[in-house]
């Protein structure tokens, strides 16, 4: 959701987002680790794509997707609009 929202396409660096490897491997993607016991999900903690010419509005979908996320860096890019309320509970 965030790479199409955020026009991925034209990113600097948008190595193995649209790709079969696993998010833990994405471009930018940070501490990135399993969950406790049980969960069976992985935890993404840090998204760090400053600077990289994204383009749009950040999704409100990127605290479902990143339910663990502590850190987002979307520094020095082109992005527009209110940021969404669901990302407050970072």
């Amino acid at each position: 959701t965030l790479y199409f929202a955020t026009d991925g396409m034209h990113w600097k660096d948008s190595e193995k987002w649209i790709s079969n490897e696993h998010e833990c491997d994405w471009h930018g993607i940070w501490g990135c680790g399993k969950g406790t016991e049980g969960e069976g999900l992985d935890k993404i903690i840090s998204i760090e794509l400053k600077d990289n010419q994204l383009k749009g509005r950040i999704p409100r979908e990127i605290c479902e997707f990143f339910p663990s996320l502590g850190n987002l860096n979307l520094a020095i890019n082109d992005l527009s609009g209110p940021l969404p309320n669901e990302i407050s509970s970072l």
